[in-house]
């Protein structure tokens, strides 16, 4: 019985989506964080493992609905509204319980397929570790077709002509935690020596996916670099990246900076290849570097998500190299790519091709439910880079509002050490690691949990011209974790509903002024939070937006020659480039 969460393969555009076969709801639940609009049906021929969460708001049955019955096409004849189905799912079980009739009952269900829609087959992998242990007892293996029998089906129903498929195997969390494996793979990779990396692949997934989909759009590679990442990378590149390649016809690859070797090797019409905040040290070497991207046919865009300027208020120290270097960055690449219309004006300066991706959530948590905690402290959550000096100002003023709630009140700060150690109360948690980056920083799921406990997240911003030039993060990170966000007005001023979905605070006071009128209204704490919740799942989701820039991707690659065009030009005006043809 299969419970492998497979939800990173769907297309998060799925707004209807049929799973046969199912023994759990996992990679049901987990899909809906991505895309929360989505109709889902599982369709089981026995019980179902459902997870209830007794702290969110929505049940397992307010989301997902579950029939009992197999994969005849009755199923569909006798329900509305699963005319077109964006995804279909199909478990080994379902395949298994028809005996030799799957064939015809998939066929009559790809029937049902919107025109951009996908088919994903899970079939057991015979080489997985527990399978090939249960083999080895003499016990009896399953029974459904394997990855070669579903591959030659497919390509007899002609998907190889109008559609493409492809062979996954998703890694399987309960293998990978066995505490035997590290020594298993390590007599293992001395074993199998060059073919090391294959076998591992192959014995750490219990299942073989065997993925279909039409194909309407010509085959695409994005390729990043990755200049940053213990911030920003994540959802300025790799979220966005994992989506767009659900679509078969798309191959998507990042690679931290000093794990670059070389462009890969593709046969791909169009490649993109993204720069996110990756320097060039001089015009001697962008030249060269441009020139050899140029001879392999990659079209570069530049991520950049920060002002570049050195203007008051910019705490990053790579700034000044950009300056010096006049912002090479910009200039030696086809297109620009960033996060806010302050930063596209900036950046339009080096380069007239600016694209605007506001930065988006990949998942929402089901909504907390907050009935019977009114009596619980309430907690208050600090947590962001390089606002220290916001801090310090709040601070006089939290530790009079934590001397007098007592243990009504709490705090959870991601900062500093030395800025933790500022507020004078018992009943502080410090959620850092103190030996990395001073405390500031932490993997992004820990400060996601941590948030998820907050009842309301402090953004103090000071008002620069570097800051204003931020995106809304925070408070849509926020919202989406039922805090609620108590911010400045830089930035926050224009997406916050003052007293609907958040406050706006104008001086050090005004936090400490909500934050106690919120831990005594509960009701209308609880209010905001939902109302904040609401915004951000509606409108601010990266699967209602991921689409725009997977075709965006696409027409650069249809105006290459013209935007290659505008480069050179570009580049011919930098000091010192034509003085590097020979270098």
């Amino acid at each position: 019985m299969s419970t492998l969460d497979i939800s990173r393969q769907i297309p998060p555009r799925a707004k209807v989506v049929v799973e046969f076969g199912a023994t759990s709801d996992l990679t049901a639940r987990n899909f809906l964080m991505l895309q929360p609009a989505c109709r889902w049906t599982i369709v089981t021929m026995q019980g179902l493992e459902a997870e209830e969460d007794s702290g969110s708001v929505e049940s397992t049955e307010d989301r997902i609905t579950v029939f009992h019955g197999d994969m005849a096409e009755s199923f569909f004849e006798a329900r509305e509204g699963f005319e077109e189905v964006d995804a279909l799912l199909v478990r080994a079980e379902a395949l298994e319980a028809h005996g030799a009739d799957w064939r015809g009952c998939l066929s009559r269900l790809f029937l049902k397929l919107a025109p951009n829609g996908k088919v994903i087959l899970e079939t057991p992998n015979p080489s997985a570790l527990p399978r090939l242990l249960s083999s080895l007892r003499g016990e009896e293996q399953s029974a459904a077709p394997g990855v070669q029998v579903l591959s030659d089906f497919l390509y007899a129903q002609g998907w190889d002509k109008q559609r493409t498929f492809a062979v996954r195997t998703p890694g399987d969390k309960e293998i990978e935690h066995d505490p035997k494996l590290p020594a298993f793979l390590k007599a293992l990779q001395d074993y199998a020596g060059s073919e090391a990396v294959l076998v591992k692949e192959r014995i750490l997934s219990s299942a073989f996916l065997v993925e279909a989909q039409q194909k309407q759009e010509k085959d695409i590679y994005l390729y990043s670099i990755l200049g940053e990442t213990a911030a920003c990378s994540r959802v300025r590149v790799t979220d966005a990246f994992a989506m767009m390649k659900t679509d078969l016809s798309v191959q998507a690859q990042s690679i931290d900076f000093d794990k670059f070797i070389g462009w890969p090797k593709t046969d791909f019409p169009t490649r993109i290849f993204l720069r996110q905040r990756m320097r060039h040290d001089n015009p001697q070497q962008a030249r060269r570097f441009v020139d050899e991207m140029r001879r392999l046919g990659w079209l570069s865009v530049c991520e950049w998500d920060d002002s570049p300027a050195m203007t008051e208020g910019n705490p990053m120290p790579n700034h000044e190299a950009l300056a010096q270097s006049d912002f090479l960055e910009f200039r030696a690449c086809h297109a620009v790519q960033t996060s806010t219309e302050f930063l596209a004006k900036e950046f339009h300066v080096y380069c007239p091709v600016v694209k605007v991706f506001p930065n988006a959530l990949e998942k929402i948590p089901p909504e907390r439910n907050r009935s019977g905690k009114a009596d619980q402290p309430f907690t208050v959550f600090f947590g962001a880079i390089n606002r220290e000096t916001e801090w310090q100002s709040l601070v006089p003023h939290l530790n009079k509002l934590a001397n007098k709630l007592g243990d009504r009140i709490c705090f959870k700060l991601l900062i500093r050490k030395d800025c933790f150690d500022m507020l004078d109360t018992r009943n502080k948690e410090f959620v850092g690691r103190e030996a990395e980056y001073e405390g500031r920083y932490v993997p992004f799921e820990e400060y996601w949990e941590a948030l998820q406990t907050a009842d309301v997240n402090l953004l103090p911003l000071v008002a620069t011209d570097f800051n204003r030039k931020k995106s809304d993060l925070k408070f849509i990170e926020s919202a989406a974790c039922g805090a609620v966000s108590l911010a400045s007005p830089t930035i926050y001023e224009a997406s916050i509903v003052d007293g609907l979905t958040g406050y706006i605070c104008r001086k050090p006071e005004d936090f400490v002024k909500r934050i106690e009128e919120l831990a005594e209204d509960r009701e209308r704490h609880a209010m905001m939070a939902h109302e904040a919740y609401r915004y951000v799942r509606d409108h601010r989701m990266l699967s209602q937006i991921y689409e725009q820039r997977l075709a965006w991707y696409r027409e650069l690659g249809e105006n290459y020659e013209e935007l290659d065009r505008m480069m050179l030009e570009r580049c011919a005006k930098i000091k010192g480039w034509n003085d590097a043809s020979d270098s």
